[in-house]
C-alpha cells in the first residue's frame, strides 16, 4: 500500500488497547475529522507487519456495517520523527461495550446489534477475511445507532493460510471460538459466528457464557422475555464444534429475521399499552383533582 501524509489538527484521545491508542482529528484543509489508530511504542517488527496488514486489509473492505478505512499515513511524532497511522472515519458514537455499561438493551434492539454485525461479517467473509476478534470493544455505534465492525488487527486471509504473525490463541478471553485455542486447527466464518453468538448471549442475559453440568446454560435461564427459538438459535451459533453451528453470518442473519420483528412488534405494542395506560391514569388523576376543588368551592358558598 502506497504510504501518504495527512496533516490533521488533534483534538481529543477516544480509545485505545493493549498495543494502539486511537486519536480523533480534523484536518487542517477542510475540517473533516477522522479517527487514527497509532501503534504504543516501543513496537516489534510483528506487531508493525500486523499493524499495516490491518489496513491493507480494510481498506478493501466497504460495508454499511463495517467503519470505512482510507488506510495508512505517516503522521509526524512527537520525537519528530515520521509514524504511520491507520486512518479511519470518525465515528462520534459510543462502542457497543459502552452501552452495555449503561443497561441491558431491549431484545429488538439486541436482536438488530447482533444482525448488523452479522451482515458486516458476511461481506468480511465474502472478501475473504475473517476477523477473530469480535466483541463489545469493537463494534461502534453511529450517531443512528447503528453497529460497525472496526479493528482488524487479529484478522485472517484466508487465501495466505496462516498468517504467520500470531503465536498462540487470538482473541478477547470470553468471545475466543474454542477451536482458536488449539494451534493445530484454523480459523475459519464459523469462529467468527462463535464470538457473534456470545456477544448475543451477553446483551441479552449481562452475562458470559454460564455453564452447569458442563453444558451453556440458556439465556432464557436468566432473562424471561426470550423464547424458545432465540434459545435455540443463540445456542446453535455457540455450539463447541464448529460444524454444530449456524455456517454462515448470512444463515444467522436470517434465522434472527423474524424474531426481530416479533420481538419489536410486542415491544411497541407494550410501550402503546404503557402509553395508554399513563394517559388513563392521568386522566383520572385529573377528574379526581377537578371533583375535589369544586367540592371545595361548593363548601365555601354554601359558608
Amino acid at each position: 500500500m502506497t504510504v501518504r501524509t495527512l496533516s490533521l489538527r488533534w483534538i481529543e484521545r477516544t480509545g485505545g488497547g493493549a498495543f494502539a491508542d486511537v486519536w480523533r482529528g480534523a484536518s487542517l484543509n477542510d475540517g473533516k475529522e477522522y479517527a487514527v489508530k497509532f501503534l504504543r511504542e516501543p513496537c516489534t517488527p510483528v506487531t508493525l507487519r500486523r499493524f499495516r496488514r490491518e489496513g491493507d486489509v480494510m481498506v478493501r473492505l466497504t460495508h454499511p456495517n463495517l467503519v470505512r478505512c482510507f488506510g495508512i499515513f505517516e503522521f509526524v511524532g512527537q520525537n519528530g520523527g515520521r509514524v504511520p497511522g491507520l486512518v479511519m472515519e470518525y465515528q462520534p458514537g459510543k462502542s457497543l461495550s459502552d452501552k452495555l455499561k449503561i443497561g441491558r438493551p431491549s431484545t429488538s434492539q439486541t436482536i438488530r446489534w447482533a444482525r448488523e454485525v452479522l451482515r458486516g461479517l458476511q461481506a468480511a467473509h465474502e472478501a475473504g477475511f475473517i476477523h477473530r476478534d469480535i466483541n463489545p470493544n469493537n463494534i461502534v455505534l453511529d450517531r443512528q445507532g447503528t453497529a460497525k465492525i472496526v479493528d482488524f488487527g487479529l484478522a485472517k486471509i484466508l487465501s495466505l493460510g496462516g498468517d504467520g504473525l500470531t503465536i498462540g490463541p487470538v482473541g478477547t478471553p470470553g468471545y475466543i471460538a474454542p477451536e482458536l485455542l488449539d494451534e493445530s486447527r484454523t480459523a475459519d466464518a464459523r469462529s467468527d459466528i462463535y464470538s457473534v453468538g456470545v456477544m448475543l448471549y451477553f446483551m441479552l442475559t449481562g452475562r458470559l457464557l454460564q455453564f452447569e453440568g458442563g453444558r451453556i446454560v440458556p439465556p432464557s435461564r436468566f432473562n424471561h422475555a426470550i423464547n424458545k427459538d432465540l434459545d435455540r438459535i443463540v445456542l446453535q451459533m455457540i455450539a463447541t464444534e464448529p460444524g454444530a453451528r449456524t455456517q454462515s453470518a448470512a444463515a444467522a442473519d436470517a434465522v434472527l429475521h423474524p424474531l426481530f420483528t416479533l420481538y419489536d412488534k410486542w415491544e411497541r405494542q407494550q410501550a402503546r399499552l404503557a402509553m395508554e395506560s399513563f394517559r388513563e391514569g392521568l386522566a383520572m388523576v385529573a377528574t379526581v383533582a377537578l371533583c375535589v376543588g369544586l367540592v371545595v368551592l361548593f363548601s365555601k358558598e354554601a359558608a
